[in-house]
């Protein structure tokens, strides 16, 4: 019996501290995160430093480079090294060589970042919210791209404040000139340029009663250009 609890313990079948009233551990289902499906692949692309520019979520994989040749090296590398761990892509889902392409829900290109235009389409048909949940769903968009929006957390405040009492609901002017300009702000939102570390970052702040709020910039030659925005409600 007690080889048995031990071989359970090891797949996670079971725990020491949870015992059923004739002191025989309970089985407990070993969960699994949306990460551990994915772990493979970002383990099978462990690149040395000279092939630095991946980026992987879940299995989605981004290869980007300045240079050409740099580039078609980097692909050779991960290529080889998804066909060493008996990985697939498949030719359909992939884009090469393009100077513009959509990566989880955001448009890149060699300009810098941007929401896709059919998300920022989403937002100029969304309805004003008649109950929380609908709140709830239009603010965890904002959340979404938050980095966009200058000062989002001042903007969003009349609309935050109505999730504090989730027993009660209420839309007059208040909130409904902060949804509005709320979608305005996600509409109009800059391109954001890509963050360069071997440049000099500049931060300037603000604040109020109600939010403070940060942009970070780079110069990249044509004066300070916006890498992120970042704001907190008080």
């Amino acid at each position: 019996m007690g080889k048995k609890l031990e071989e359970r313990r090891g797949n996670g079948s079971c725990r020491r501290r949870r015992l059923s009233q004739d002191g025989i551990p309970n089985p407990i289902r070993k969960l699994r995160v949306p990460g551990d499906a994915f772990w493979p692949h970002k383990r099978a692309l462990d690149l040395p430093n000279d092939h630095e520019y991946v980026i992987i979520y879940l299995d989605d994989r981004l290869i980007y480079g300045r240079r050409r040749e740099q580039h078609l090296k980097d692909l050779d590398a991960v290529f080889t090294l998804l066909h060493k761990n008996r990985l697939i892509t498949k030719g359909f889902k992939c884009d090469f060589l393009k100077q513009e392409l959509e990566f989880l829900g955001h448009i890149v290109s060699t300009k810098g970042v941007k929401i896709d235009p059919k998300k920022i389409n989403t937002i100029q048909e969304w309805k004003s919210p008649s109950n929380i949940k609908v709140l709830q769903s239009f603010l965890g968009f904002d959340n979404y791209v938050h980095r966009f929006i200058p000062n989002m957390a001042w903007l969003s405040a009349p609309l935050t404040d109505q999730l504090k009492d989730h027993d009660c609901f209420w839309w007059k002017e208040k909130q409904q000139v902060a949804f509005d300009q709320l979608k305005i702000a996600i509409t109009s939102t800059p391109v954001l340029r890509i963050s360069d570390p071997d440049r000099l970052y500049e931060v300037i702040t603000n604040a109020s009663d109600i939010a403070i709020g940060a942009v970070l910039l780079h110069d990249f030659g044509d004066g300070l250009q916006p890498v992120a925005y970042e704001s907190r409600k008080l």
